[in-house]
């Protein structure tokens, strides 16, 4: 794969003024499991939807890869390419409008969502992740149109594991992971490998990672370095068109970051930066037929201040963002941006009430507003009720706007796409059990899609094109329910979209075509000595489609003092459907793990 420079010709400049709120800390729903001191790289809102996932929810239930953790995320949507490829959606939305983060930094990638979830770490090195869901999303950058998701990775952790797994279809892979501590220094170090023919013909994925982190504290101090490198090979045969495409990528991650703590207070540093190299072969058995070669650069630098007092808090920040691309197909291209971001809040006798504006501007475009209202009330000591709304917008990416193949078109002229967002929320939480309500209007305009005209539906070579798509209306509930009762811990979750008014005459391939109706039932039981059982079932009906279908993935696991065993069963009644068109998701595949813990 090639290296390529840091090739930026549009300095991007990128000034948010971050956060100015105040709240009772009593009111944070976000602080009942995470301590507001560990909360380095998070931005939270009391009346904002976040949900959190901690180490332990990923351990109770065995969740294993990324696919699953992000599959295991109330209100995301994971539409499976294969077992190394996925995309992730939120509230309707496609891939393209899910801002991803990792400690804070926005990593979603400026040449297409693909590459997203082509993060350069194992899950082992996942400590928690933040799901930002609606307009809240907004103060968090452009990018989160339906929502975000803030992956915070392993800080202080001790101990070390060795982990193997072998299954069907060529499954090989294999995982160390190694935190230590002296004196003030923390460190860890983490390594996987991960191979596979894949279930279909040309779906193999060949999977490279490697990462460190370092860590040292001092009195009101603490300084954190973590760098990634993470390599794919991966069969695409289907993924953009008919034909048998095959693509290797590979990602650097580069994050440092400086806390100053003082008396109601921090000072934050936080500096990045990702590359993204991309050999694209769109038909394999003709290499010269069209190939794409390009390589994207993104630099951030923020800087971030906290101030508390009794009863409110203040919190500014600068921040800086580089954007570029070089492409063999699509040409040389940056952009710059500069944002404002303003936020403020106050505790009310039962709640909080909360607003925020971010603007940001693009090179080449105009301002984009992003807009938050939020209010949370109490309704008794352990019921609540949150009504926000705002604004959220993305900006295109390059593949949108550049790309031209026999199979996809983009456009130059696109322009920003952007949502307005009203939610309301009813959560209670009693003892082992919490249950959440959640309604959501969203108003979308000039979503960003690749379409086909309807004239051309069902005709496989007919290529696709970016457009933005006519305004239109989405609306849904969520309702969840979680609890335990001695060994046994469940969740259980719905989710149904409905549009409102759709854009019609066009065949999506994305933007339209998503689940709008999920149920999904979590159970882990862990009786004494060790054993446990965890099943995780979903039914899914995608939208303006027939495809719809049962998916059960079982795990049986025995934990001994230093060796724990388990034996996975993915899709075991094995579904097949079209989450992407023409991309059928893989059937029934089993899988051994054994993990020795140092």
């Amino acid at each position: 794969m090639r290296g390529g420079p840091f090739m930026i010709r549009h300095r991007a400049v990128s000034l948010c003024l971050m956060v100015f709120c105040l709240q009772a800390g009593s009111s944070a729903q976000v602080t009942e499991r995470v301590e507001v001191w560990e909360r380095v790289f998070s931005r939270d809102l009391a009346t904002s939807d976040m949900v959190i996932l901690t180490r332990h929810d990923l351990e109770t239930f065995d969740v294993s890869t990324l696919t699953d953790l992000f599959a295991f995320c109330a209100g995301v949507g994971v539409a499976r390419r294969g077992p190394g490829s996925f995309d992730i959606t939120m509230g309707g939305g496609n891939f393209q409008q899910v801002l991803v983060m990792v400690n804070g930094v926005p990593v979603s990638n400026p040449q297409t969502g693909h590459f997203n979830t082509l993060l350069p770490f194992s899950l082992a090195d996942v400590e928690r992740v933040e799901v930002i869901r609606g307009a809240a999303a907004g103060m968090y950058g452009g990018g989160g149109s339906t929502g975000a998701i803030n992956i915070i990775l392993n800080r202080k952790r001790r101990g070390g594991a060795i982990e193997t797994t072998g299954g069907e279809n060529g499954t090989l892979a294999t995982r160390l992971v190694y935190d230590g501590a002296a004196g003030q220094w923390h460190g860890g170090v983490s390594l996987e490998q991960a191979r596979s023919s894949g279930y279909y013909s040309g779906r193999e994925f060949d999977r490279w990672i490697a990462a460190v982190r370092v860590l040292r504290e001092a009195e009101n101090h603490e300084t954190g370095l973590l760098a990634g490198y993470r390599f794919d090979g991966v069969g695409a045969d289907g993924f953009y068109g008919d034909y048998p495409s095959v693509e290797e990528i590979d990602s650097l991650f580069i994050q440092a970051s400086h806390r100053m703590g003082f008396e109601g207070g921090r000072l934050l540093f936080n500096t990045a930066y990702r590359r993204v190299g991309d050999d694209f072969v769109l038909d394999r058995r003709r290499p010269d037929f069209f190939r794409n070669r390009s390589d994207t650069d993104q630099g951030f630098f923020d800087v971030s201040f906290l101030r508390r007092w009794s009863g409110f808090r203040f919190e500014g920040g600068l921040n800086l963002r580089l954007e570029g691309m070089a492409s063999s197909a699509m040409g040389d291209h940056g952009r710059s941006g500069t944002g404002l971001v303003l936020s403020g809040g106050m505790d009310l006798p039962r709640g909080a009430l909360e607003a925020g504006l971010r603007v940001e501007w693009w090179s080449g475009d105009g301002p984009q507003p992003g807009v938050f209202l939020g209010w949370r009330h109490g309704l008794g000591r352990l019921l609540w009720l949150g009504l926000s709304a705002g604004r959220t917008f993305r900006p295109p990416s390059f593949t949108e706007l550049f790309y031209a193949s026999p199979a996809n078109m983009g456009d130059p002229d696109l322009s920003a796409e952007s949502a307005w967002h009203v939610d309301v929320s009813l959560a209670r939480s009693r003892g082992q059990t919490a249950w959440r309500i959640n309604g959501t209007l969203r108003r979308q305009d000039g979503l960003i899609d690749w379409i086909r005209d309807s004239s051309d539906a069902g005709d496989a070579e007919a290529p696709w094109r970016a457009a933005n798509l006519d305004p239109h209306t989405v609306a849904g509930l969520q309702a969840a329910v979680e609890g335990s009762a001695g060994a046994v811990h469940w969740q259980l979750a719905l989710e149904t979209l409905r549009i409102l008014s759709e854009p019609t005459g066009i065949e999506s391939k994305y933007g339209l075509r998503f689940p709008d109706l999920t149920l999904r039932t979590r159970l882990s039981w862990r009786p004494a000595r060790g054993f446990g059982l965890s099943a995780r079932h979903e039914y899914k009906t995608i939208h303006r489609t027939e495809e719809a279908g049962h998916f059960l993935d079982l795990v049986a696991s025995l934990r001994l003092q230093c060796l724990e065993l388990r034996l996975r069963m993915d899709n075991v009644f094995g579904t097949v459907i079209e989450e992407i068109p023409g991309v059928p998701v893989s059937g029934r595949w089993l899988r051994f793990e054994i993990r020795l813990l140092l």
